[in-house]
């Protein structure tokens, strides 16, 4: 599973901690591959 940052696409001065934590905060979670876990329910 690669690991994919908005931050990398963004051109060099904008780039900034604040830019990145935002970034991290909210898009990254969108591009994300998922991460499934399989759930067996004895019934």
């Amino acid at each position: 599973m690669a690991v994919i940052k908005s931050i990398d696409f963004l051109p060099g001065i904008f780039r900034s901690t604040a830019n990145k934590k935002f970034l991290n905060a909210t898009l990254d979670q969108l591009i994300q591959e998922p991460d499934f876990k399989k759930i067996f329910f004895n019934t």
